[in-house]
């Protein structure tokens, strides 16, 4: 494994030195999901205070490679809080999403994600914004309850998929005609 054998490289202080000297700037992209071995060997090869990492805790998935969201946690609170020598930059804006769909996920998010839960403010730092206009389509959540009736799962499902595609054909323009498919 590659990091086991960087650890160990890492152990003659002559090449710790070389290697922490040979680069003025570290960048971490995907920054939530860095494991304790890994951020080990990051701080190793830091010569100076030259660290920049990017990340989005929402977006932390690798726990089963040992990832460990808490590192980003602990550096978003300690950076977020030192406006002298770090900084936090926090990147809200989406311009790819509709602002509907934007909003349901921070009606969402408004509730998960809190000091409490994970360590993060989410309605204060971490809401989303998008820069697209509103348009007239709205998010539809459905939620199939199959707990007492796992037999008939695909079945369930297959009938809001049908009826919904059935009221989506009887919708109707502005202007009272039918859309054509």
């Amino acid at each position: 494994d590659l990091e086991n054998i960087m650890s160990e490289l890492l152990l003659n202080k002559t090449l710790k030195d070389t290697l922490a000297h040979s680069y003025k700037y570290i960048f971490v992209d995907e920054y939530q999901d860095i494991n304790e071995k890994q951020e080990s060997i990051l701080n190793q090869l830091l010569s100076d205070n030259e660290y920049f990492m990017i990340g989005d805790v929402k977006q932390s998935i690798y726990a089963f490679r040992q990832s460990s969201p808490k590192i980003f946690i602990s550096k978003y609170a300690k950076y977020s809080s030192d406006g002298v020598e770090n900084k936090v930059i926090n990147f809200n804006t989406n311009y790819r999403s509709e602002k509907n769909i934007l909003e349901f996920a921070n009606s969402v998010f408004d509730k998960l994600i809190t000091i409490d839960t994970i360590g993060i403010d989410y309605k204060k730092d971490a809401r989303f914004k998008s820069e697209k206009e509103l348009s007239h389509d709205r998010v539809n959540f459905k939620i199939i309850d199959v707990r007492e009736d796992l037999e008939n799962k695909e079945e369930k499902e297959a009938l809001v998929v049908a009826n919904t595609i059935a009221d989506i054909l009887q919708m109707k323009k502005a202007d009272g005609s039918n859309y054509e498919y």
